[in-house]
Order: structure tokens, then C-alpha cells, then sequence
């Protein structure tokens, strides 16, 4: 019986040292794995310096993990619970710590694969502004080119205007020359009739001188002496109507005695 009790419980010490030594195999699997995961990661960045300290953090995270495993084992195999708890809590940060620079490792890929494709854009943005101040500018021609036919025509009725005006200048410039001409004329007819009524006057005045008797010839006695008719005299000559038009008046024939 003793025999028995004693074979049973070798058994179940072996048991046990078997699951706890099971127990520390895959917490020393765990670690492990995590640190391989840890290196590939810190190959896999190189010599960037954003992941940098995350891989770091992670190593310092695996190390905790495998000093509180072999820290934490019992005598007779297997890990203690505050131990397990450590290499659980370390090997967790360790993996947050990759999937952080995993993280940034992504979006610096992405930023260098957006790099050529902000480049491209930037370009096409230029391109885009230099067509929109072309079409500013042919706008702006199009509206000098409204405002310049407005000009031209506004300049061509100005010409027929000062056309206009030319000619009807033309027409008073020889309207004007007709009248001096005119009364350049009539002055001159004027003068010309002047001058025949100055020697009319003189004729009718030579006339009258010689028909008038001579004192001396004059009868001594009033009785004796016998009436002479006084001679006629002769017509004046009729004032000459006015001229309505510059014409040369005709000057009547008189006989001189």
C-alpha cells in the first residue's frame, strides 16, 4: 500500500515538473519570438532614425521579459505567477512597440510613394495657373479688343463729323469770299458813282456860271432898262434809285456851250 501511495505520487511530481516544464518552454518560446520579431523589424528599418528608439524600447521590453523567466523559475521547474505576468506584461510592450514603428514605417513608405505623385501635382497645379492667367489674359484681350472696336467706331463717326464740318466750313469760306468779292465790288461802284456825281455836280456848276449875266453890263437906269428873261436852266438830273445789287450807273449826255 505504502508501495503504491509512493509510485502514485512520483507520478504525479513528474506530472507536474513535466507541465511546468512545459510551461517555461513556451514562455522562453514566447520571448523569443518576440525578440526574432524585434530584429527582423530593426533589419527591415535600417538606419531610419523615426523607429529607431521603438525598436529599442522593444529590446529593452524582450530583455525585461527574459530576466523575469529565468528570474521566476521554480526549484522544481516551471515559472512563477508574478513571473508569468511580467514576461506577459514585457513581451506585450515589446509587440506594441513594433506595431508603433511598424506604423510609421508604413507611413514613411506611403509619404515616399505620395512624394512623386505630390511632385506631379504640384506640377500639374503650376500648369493649371499658367492656363488660368492665360485665360486672364485673353480675357482681358478680348474685353481691349470690345473697348478698341468701341474706339474705332466712336473714331470713324468722329471723322464723318469733322467731315461734315469741313465741308460746311469750305462752304462758308466761299460764302464769305463771294461776299467780299461782293462788297469789294460795291465799293468800287460806290466810289465810281461818287466820283460821276462829283463831276456832274461840276458841269451843272460850269453850266449855271455861264448863263448868269455880268454885272457890268447892267443897265445905269431902272426905267431904261429892259427885262431880260433869265435864262433856263437846265433840269437837275434825278436821283438814282437804290441799288438792290452792285451795278455801274450810267452817266446822262449833256452838251457843253
Amino acid at each position: 500500500m505504502k508501495k503504491s501511495i509512493m509510485v502514485m505520487s512520483a507520478t504525479v511530481l513528474l506530472t507536474a515538473a513535466n507541465v511546468q516544464a512545459a510551461d517555461t518552454e513556451a514562455m522562453q518560446l514566447h520571448i523569443e519570438r518576440t525578440r526574432s520579431a524585434v530584429e527582423s523589424l530593426a533589419v527591415k528599418a535600417g538606419r531610419k532614425e523615426t523607429v529607431i528608439d521603438d525598436i529599442d524600447r522593444a529590446r529593452r521590453y524582450v530583455d525585461k521579459a527574459g530576466e523575469a523567466l529565468n528570474n521566476g523559475k521554480r526549484l522544481l521547474g516551471g515559472v512563477k505567477p508574478e513571473a508569468e505576468q511580467d514576461i506577459r506584461h514585457n513581451t506585450a510592450m515589446a509587440e506594441l512597440e513594433l506595431v508603433i514603428a511598424e506604423s510609421r514605417l508604413a507611413r514613411e513608405k506611403i509619404s515616399e510613394e505620395l512624394a512623386p505623385i505630390d511632385a506631379q501635382l504640384a506640377r500639374v497645379n503650376a500648369r493649371i495657373k499658367v492656363l488660368e492667367a492665360g485665360k486672364a489674359a485673353i480675357d482681358m484681350q478680348k474685353a481691349n479688343m470690345a473697348d478698341l472696336e468701341a474706339a474705332t467706331k466712336e473714331l470713324v463717326a468722329v471723322k464723318t463729323e469733322k467731315g461734315l464740318l469741313v465741308s460746311q466750313v469750305e462752304m462758308l469760306i466761299a460764302e464769305r469770299k463771294q461776299l467780299e468779292k461782293a462788297k469789294e465790288e460795291l465799293a468800287r461802284a460806290l466810289k465810281e458813282e461818287k466820283m460821276e456825281k462829283q463831276m456832274l455836280a461840276k458841269q451843272l456848276h460850269e453850266l449855271t456860271g455861264k448863263r448868269s449875266p455880268s454885272p457890268e453890263k447892267a443897265p445905269l437906269n431902272a426905267t431904261d432898262a429892259t427885262p431880260t428873261p433869265a435864262p433856263e436852266e437846265a433840269p437837275l438830273p434825278a436821283a438814282a434809285a437804290p441799288l438792290e445789287e452792285p451795278t455801274t450807273p450810267s452817266v446822262p449826255e449833256q452838251s457843253v456851250k
